[in-house]
């Protein structure tokens, strides 16, 4: 039971910390980008898109990396998530 509490205070944890990132560090930057803001405001869920994935990946990287075991299905969620988000950003 204290471990997924542990894992469940790590989620919000984790969660304040993409929220913030997101919010005060990456959409700013995004939006100075005429043809990125056009996507942005395309999309109206892209900042909680951003904020959900990159919450996603850094909770499961820090639950595997505490279990001590890299699973491949982790590598490969993180991996499509920045290829799309690069794509995005490239077409």
């Amino acid at each position: 039971m204290r471990k997924y509490m542990i894992y469940l205070s790590s989620l919000l944890v984790t969660f304040i910390l993409s929220y913030a990132t997101i919010t005060w560090l990456i959409m700013p930057v995004l939006t100075r980008y005429q043809s990125l803001a056009r996507l942005i405001n395309h999309f109206d869920y892209t900042a909680l898109t951003l904020i959900l994935l990159l919450t996603l990946i850094i909770w499961l990287f820090g639950i595997q990396y505490h279990l001590k075991h890299f699973s491949v299905i982790y590598l490969y969620l993180a991996f499509s998530v920045y290829l799309l988000l690069l794509f995005m950003v490239l077409f």
